[in-house]
């Protein structure tokens, strides 16, 4: 890309000049140049243009940050049929990830089991889609966190266990076959 006639590309070269001094020599050039006031007037005809272009879309989504964690639940297609048979080992996949994700105080578990099992439900865990108006922004982050870790959970429970994981895609199979009749 070929540099615009303003800038000065005749800087001396060939031994060091500290770098604060080139920018003294680029400075003095560049305010020397008759070339000067059209750049700086082409550039606030451009401000303006931009300034009209820049949607409320865009100023309300930031880029900024870390971007929200999210996770396709694998253990989603088996989790009704789990919630409502309750298998022992459910409830202590579950609530072991409250308590090593989340953690406890005073003996109670920080998140309840019964948030982190609605949250087990979505296809997509995300702190957006756990959020409720009334709860506080941690709250959601923590059952999210937890859901996730359950999630994980569960789902290498059922296929480390070829029993159980061939009894959920039969029952899953015969709830999807009656349920679309």
């Amino acid at each position: 890309m070929p540099s615009p006639a303003s800038i000065p590309t005749d800087l001396p070269t060939g031994y060091y000049i500290p770098r604060h001094s080139q920018l003294d020599i680029w400075v003095s050039k560049r305010r020397a140049c008759p070339h000067l006031a059209a750049d700086a007037a082409m550039a606030a005809a451009r401000w303006q243009e931009m300034q009209t272009t820049v949607t409320d879309d865009q100023v309300s989504k930031s880029r900024r940050g870390r971007p929200p964690v999210t996770l396709e639940n694998p253990a989603s297609p088996f989790v009704p049929l789990l919630h409502w048979e309750r298998p022992s080992w459910f409830d202590d996949i579950v609530r072991g990830s409250i308590a090593s994700s989340v953690g406890a105080r005073k003996g109670q578990l920080n998140v309840r089991v019964s948030d982190v099992c609605a949250a087990l439900h979505l296809k997509v865990i995300s702190v957006a889609a756990i959020k409720r108006p009334d709860m506080p922004d941690r709250s959601a982050q923590s059952i999210a966190q937890a859901a996730r870790h359950a999630a994980r959970g569960i789902f290498h429970y059922i296929f480390q266990h070829p029993q159980a994981q061939a009894r959920l895609i039969e029952e899953y199979e015969l709830e999807c076959a009656l349920a679309y009749r």
